[in-house]
C-alpha cells in the first residue's frame, strides 16, 4: 500500500516538475510566432539588400559594357579605313552590314562579359514591363520562370554535398536517358490524342515508321563508331543534310525536321526544364533552342575570327563555354575540355567556312543549326559516358562490359540499352 502511495506521489511530483520545466503551449506558440516573424523580417531585409546591391552591380556592368563597345567601335573604324584603302567595298550599305558583324579588339573574357550584360539588360526590361504592366502576375512568373531575373538579382544558388558542375552533370545525364526513352516510345506507342483521330492513322503509322528508321540509324552509328571518337564521322554521315546548292528553307534551318524529343531534350539540358517548358508548344521549344544556337554561333565566329588561343581561356570561362555546347563532365580536366572545344571549332566553324570559300560552286549553303544540334547531342551522350560524370547509374548503361562471355556485338551498354 505504501509502495502504491509512494509511486503515485512520485508520479505526481514528476509530472509537476515536468509541467514547470516544459514550456506551456502559449509560450511555444509565442516562440514559434516570434521565430516566424524574425525569419520573415530577415527574408525581406535580405531581398531588399540583394536588389539594391544587384541594381548597383547592373549599373557598374553597364559602364563596363559601354567601355567594351567603345573598343569594338575603334576596331571597326580601323577595319573601315583599311577596306577603303584597299577598295574592297564600294557600296556603303554593304560595308555597314559587314562592320555590324565584325567584332574584334577585345579579349574573349570581355566578349563574354558583353554578352552576359546584354542578356541581363534584356531580362531587366522584361521584368520592368511585368512589374509596371502586370504586377499581379509577377509571383507566378518568378515561380514558373525563375531564370527571368538578371544575374545580379538572382538569389545565391544553394547546392549541398556537390558542386554546381556536379549538379549540372547529374541533371543532364538524367535528361539524356529520358530523351532516349522518349525516342523509343514515339516509335512504338501511339499518342493518346492520335488515337481519337480515326482519319489520321495512316499518317501516324508513317510517322512512327520514320521514327523507327531514325532510331535504327542512331543504333547503327553507336554500334559501329561508338561515343568515343565519332564527332567527325557523325558530321560526315549528315553531310547531305548540311550542305546544299540552294538556300535552306526557313523551316529546315529552324530544325522543323528534328524529332521533338531531341529538341526538347537538348533544350532542357541547355536551358533547364520546368513546368512551363514542359507544357509549351513545339514551336516555342524549338525557338528556345534556335535562340541558344544563334548565341553559340556568334561566339564560335568570334573565337575563330580573332584566333583566340584556347589554352589562355580561364578555367571557369572554359567550363561555361563547353557547357553551352553540352561538352564535358564535372570531373573532366582542363586539357580535355580544351581539346574538345578546339575540335568543336574545327568541325563546326573552321572547316565548313574553308569548304564554302574554296568550293567551285558559288552558291553553296551550310545548315549550321543542324550541325550544332547533332554535335551537341553527340557530346551530351559522350558526357554521360565519361568517368567524371556525377550521375553514376546512367553511366553504367553506356560503360563497356568487362565480362569475357559477351560477344563483340554486345560489348557496349549503349547497344543493349537501345535494343530494348
Amino acid at each position: 500500500m505504501r509502495s502504491v502511495m509512494y509511486a503515485s506521489s512520485t508520479t505526481s511530483t514528476t509530472t509537476a516538475m515536468a509541467s514547470n520545466m516544459s514550456p506551456s503551449p502559449s509560450s511555444v506558440s509565442q516562440a514559434s510566432n516570434a521565430n516566424a516573424i524574425g525569419n520573415f523580417v530577415g527574408y525581406i531585409k535580405t531581398t531588399i539588400t540583394r536588389f539594391i546591391d544587384g541594381g548597383q552591380e547592373l549599373w557598374v556592368n553597364y559602364g563596363t559594357c559601354k567601355d567594351i563597345r567603345s573598343k569594338i567601335k575603334a576596331y571597326q573604324d580601323t577595319c573601315r579605313d583599311q577596306w577603303l584603302e584597299q577598295g574592297l567595298y564600294k557600296d556603303e550599305k554593304e560595308m555597314k552590314d559587314r562592320l555590324k558583324s565584325t567584332i574584334g579588339g577585345i579579349s574573349f573574357e570581355e566578349y563574354d562579359f558583353l554578352q552576359k550584360g546584354k542578356e541581363d539588360r534584356s531580362k531587366l526590361m522584361s521584368l520592368g514591363f511585368i512589374v509596371f504592366g502586370a504586377p499581379r502576375f509577377l509571383p507566378y512568373a518568378l515561380m514558373f520562370q525563375p531564370d527571368m531575373l538578371p544575374r545580379p538579382l538572382k538569389p545565391p544558388l544553394m547546392v549541398r554535398d556537390e558542386t554546381l558542375w556536379e549538379k549540372l552533370s547529374r541533371e543532364r545525364s538524367a535528361i539524356i536517358v529520358e530523351t532516349l526513352l522518349k525516342l523509343e516510345k514515339d516509335a512504338r506507342t501511339i499518342p493518346a490524342l492520335a488515337k481519337i483521330n480515326i482519319f489520321g492513322r495512316t499518317k501516324q503509322q508513317t510517322k512512327m515508321e520514320n521514327m523507327r528508321s531514325f532510331n535504327q540509324q542512331i543504333l547503327d552509328f553507336l554500334s559501329t563508331t561508338g561515343v568515343e571518337n565519332g564527332a567527325r564521322p557523325l558530321l560526315e554521315q549528315l553531310e547531305p543534310w548540311l550542305y546544299s546548292n540552294q538556300p535552306f528553307p526557313r523551316a529546315v534551318s529552324r530544325l522543323s525536321q528534328v524529332p521533338m524529343a531531341i529538341t526538347k531534350g537538348l533544350g532542357d539540358a541547355l536551358l533547364g526544364g520546368g513546368l512551363l517548358n514542359s507544357i509549351s508548344p513545339a514551336f516555342m521549344q524549338r525557338g528556345r533552342l534556335v535562340g541558344h544556337l544563334r548565341k553559340v554561333a556568334e561566339c564560335d565566329t568570334f573565337l575563330v575570327n580573332t584566333n583566340v588561343n584556347i589554352s589562355t581561356i580561364p578555367t571557369w570561362l572554359l567550363r561555361e563555354t563547353c557547357s553551352d555546347r553540352l561538352m564535358g563532365s564535372a570531373g573532366m580536366s582542363t586539357e580535355a575540355l580544351q581539346a574538345r572545344l578546339q575540335e568543336w571549332l574545327t568541325l563546326i566553324e573552321a572547316e565548313p567556312r574553308q569548304r564554302l570559300e574554296s568550293s567551285s560552286t558559288a552558291s553553296q549553303y551550310y545548315n549550321d543549326n543542324l550541325a550544332r544540334t547533332a554535335l551537341m547531342g553527340y557530346y551530351a551522350m559522350q558526357g554521360t559516358q565519361d568517368e567524371g560524370t556525377a550521375c553514376t547509374l546512367p553511366r553504367a548503361l553506356y560503360r563497356s562490359s568487362t565480362r569475357s562471355t559477351e560477344t563483340p556485338e554486345s560489348s557496349t551498354m549503349v547497344s543493349r540499352f537501345l535494343k530494348r
